[in-house]
């Protein structure tokens, strides 16, 4: 195990990071790349945000106005019924006859309007699906691209600067764990041995060498 200090890897990469990009103006210039890339990925996620409340707002919309008309259908059913009842025992008069003329125009239009309104809900409905579904898949390449980078960084960090861990013994370890926010969050770790950590300072293997000798596990 290591020190209380090295048990936390989210300082150690934090502290090991600021190092690395404390070269003169690399700091200044770092934070101004996490800045903008951060601004970047708020305005996408709240223009995304802003999208899918725009259509289910149409959705719902359309939604009401489906349910009206169907609501319209069963009245114009019940009166044709009603006086379709009445013919059955009498001779309809010329007022009913009437009405009902009337009420067969207005179900076939009503019956068209609600085939029309079914179909452009269900199109509706399945390009918000296609949409959620599309942002889902931009969401977890985008969250495998930073746990890629995530890892290649810390692993040149520590091949960079490996060697102000003079305290860790060659039978401990340095650890890097990375959570992850959303509907499939997760916490990610990165175990390295401090012999791994060693070999990479003086050259033997590359960083790319090392964060492949690291364990990795995420839950």
């Amino acid at each position: 195990q290591a020190s209380a200090q090295q048990r936390r890897p989210g300082q150690w990469a934090e502290v090991l990071f600021e190092q690395h990009e404390g070269r003169p103006g690399g700091q200044r210039a770092g934070r101004t790349r996490r800045a903008r890339r951060q601004a970047a990925a708020e305005a996408a996620a709240e223009a995304f945000s802003e999208q899918q409340e725009q259509m289910r707002d149409q959705l719902r919309d359309l939604r009401e106005q489906k349910r009206d008309l169907e609501r319209d259908l069963r009245d114009v059913e019940r009166e044709k019924r009603d006086i379709e009842f009445s013919q059955k025992v009498g001779k309809l008069d010329a007022e009913q006859q009437k009405s009902l003329k009337a009420l067969n125009e207005r179900h076939a239009t009503l019956q068209k309007q609600v085939s029309e309104m079914q179909k452009k809900y269900a199109s509706q409905e399945q390009e918000v699906q296609k949409k959620r579904a599309e942002q889902q898949k931009i969401a977890e390449q985008k969250q495998q691209e930073l746990v890629a980078r995530v890892g290649t960084n810390f692993a040149s960090t520590l091949c960079d600067y490996g060697a102000s861990l003079r305290e860790l013994k060659d039978s401990e370890f340095v650890s890097l764990q990375l959570s992850t926010h959303g509907r499939d969050s997760q916490d990610i770790y990165w175990v390295f041995k401090k012999t791994d950590i060693n070999q990479c300072v003086s050259g033997k293997i590359n960083a790319s060498a090392l964060l492949k000798k690291a364990n990795y596990y995420q839950y």
